[in-house]
């Protein structure tokens, strides 16, 4: 990836919001996900920092974000959301 190292936190956060990365644990035969997006973002707003998705033009966008708008579907569709532990004081 060729962003620069400071955005690196961002990113991360951004690939998820995009639904282009879902964080998701495998427990019991069972994926459970730890973060599922009340709303996401368009995939256009992680790719416009990285210079790998620079050649792309709106319509190869456009179909990456199809491609991603299916693959939510399927998450909400089956999800198991697992709460996030939260420590002991």
């Amino acid at each position: 990836m060729e962003v620069d190292e400071k955005l690196t936190r961002e990113m991360g956060r951004l690939a998820v919001e995009t639904g282009m990365w879902t964080l998701y644990e495998w427990e019991n035969g069972e994926y459970k996900y730890s973060h599922i997006p009340k709303k996401y973002k368009p995939v256009g707003e992680y790719m416009k920092f990285q210079g790998r998705f620079a050649h792309l033009k709106e319509q190869h966008i456009a179909k990456m974000q199809a491609f991603v708008d299916e693959k939510i579907s399927r998450i909400k569709a089956i999800a198991v959301e697992a709460p996030i532990p939260t420590p002991k004081v």
